[in-house]
């Protein structure tokens, strides 16, 4: 996402001001968010990898949403539907999958949360894991053990 993506955003979410409900009301983004600083080069001696990563989650969140919710090819391949009959132009399983993706993101710029508040984080690296499974459903293509070829769907 482009600086004049994110200024579109903010300019529709009326300039700096932060959403008008919660605890932050009426404070400007700028005074609630505080960007974290990740060092120069000089810090190689530290394990930027040690700490908790969203990631890490993100594939135990992935089994908990099957056991629930289904296997995802077929259910995005049903969103994808969905989505053609809102819109009336075809969409991909894999577009329904980054529809999700972007509306985590969009809670992510919009939400105001604090530092330690990862379900966003969280849900887009799980359906990045979906876009994965989604995507190799649908193009044949079959990733085992870091190698890569053609399924033989005959």
């Amino acid at each position: 996402m482009s600086e004049s993506d994110v200024g579109a955003i903010r300019d529709l979410q009326g300039g700096d001001m932060a959403e008008e409900d919660g605890p932050s009301r009426g404070r400007r983004a700028s005074e609630q968010h505080q960007t974290p600083q990740l060092g120069g080069h000089g810090d190689a001696g530290v394990d930027i990898w040690s700490s908790y990563l969203p990631s890490e989650k993100a594939a135990q969140i992935n089994r908990e949403r099957m056991e629930t919710y289904g296997d995802p090819r077929p259910n995005y391949t049903v969103f994808a539907q969905l989505l053609e009959a809102l819109f009336g132009h075809p969409v991909t399983p894999q577009e329904a999958v980054m529809v999700m993706m972007m509306v985590k993101v969009m809670r992510e710029i919009c939400g105001g949360f604090p530092s330690g508040y990862n379900d966003n984080l969280e849900d887009i690296c799980g359906f990045a894991n979906v876009l994965h499974v989604v995507k190799e459903a649908n193009s044949g293509v079959k990733h085992v053990a870091g190698r890569t070829g053609r399924v033989d769907r005959g």
